[in-house]
């Protein structure tokens, strides 16, 4: 099996994946931006063979490299970065070499865009925030209605994105306004506010669909808040047998 694991180097502890797979006897690729010199040892030493390319953003030298690997090993077999900054550029590569077993750039709205997984989430019965997506100030009136059926405060952030940069609350019509003013740099999401503990299911299923490893974080600071007011950010990893902890004691509880 041959597996094209983009940037293997970062972060430095990925070495582990490499080892694993490895150990599985996995002929693992590596592409990174270290120059070979500065791989850790760990690295270079579970991987078949590494591939430097100064920028991973240059689809070109990225597929260029991928070529290299399939003209030198066969065909391959997974192309997989472990990371959501190169999901797209991932996608574009599975499809250019014909890589069936991750997303093509088709996939790619499903799991990058908010607005796009509430609609997975409903369909598979899960409960959502309700939302409305906005451009700017023609969409101020749509904003308005919105707000008159969910009520303030409401919650914004890129319909695209990772993390909380630039995410916040809005608390009343002149903050709404303010807001919309002029054109977003990108689509946002409004969404209802919640107030509740937040807390993620995170899991890795077998090729059949089933769970075999799973965990429950649990964030008493929603990270919107560390970011927008400049706090410290943890938060607990339980398995997912314990049961769930009401950390604010509240009686609700968010799952992400």
């Amino acid at each position: 099996m041959n597996f094209i694991f983009v940037s293997p180097n970062f972060p430095v502890r990925y070495f582990k994946w490499v080892e694993a797979l490895r150990d599985h006897g996995v002929c693992v690729l590596g592409i990174g931006d270290s120059p070979s010199f500065d791989v850790h040892p760990r690295l270079q030493n579970a991987l078949t063979e590494y591939y430097y390319v100064s920028d991973l953003s240059n689809y070109e030298k990225m597929l260029a490299a991928c070529r290299y690997y399939e003209n030198k090993y066969g065909k391959i077999d997974y192309i997989e970065s472990d990371n959501e900054w190169w999901l797209n550029a991932d996608a574009k590569l599975r499809e250019a070499l014909n890589v069936n077993t991750g997303f093509f750039p088709a996939d790619m709205l499903k799991i990058k865009a908010k607005s796009a997984m509430k609609e997975c989430f409903l369909r598979g019965g899960a409960k959502t925030m309700r939302y409305t997506l906005l451009d700017g100030p023609v969409d101020l009136e749509k904003a308005l209605s919105f707000i008159a059926t969910v009520g303030y405060p409401v919650f914004v952030k890129p319909n695209v994105g990772v993390g909380a940069s630039e995410s916040f609350a809005l608390h009343d019509e002149a903050a709404v306004k303010k807001f919309l003013a002029k054109k977003l740099p990108e689509t946002y999401i409004m969404e209802e506010y919640i107030e509740g503990t937040i807390v993620s299911f995170d899991g890795l299923c077998d090729s059949y669909g089933n769970v075999v490893f799973c965990a429950s974080d649990h964030f008493p600071t929603p990270v919107a808040k560390v970011v927008n007011e400049d706090l410290d950010y943890y938060y607990y990893n339980n398995p997912f047998s314990l049961p769930f902890v009401d950390l604010d004691g509240g009686d609700k509880l968010v799952i992400q």
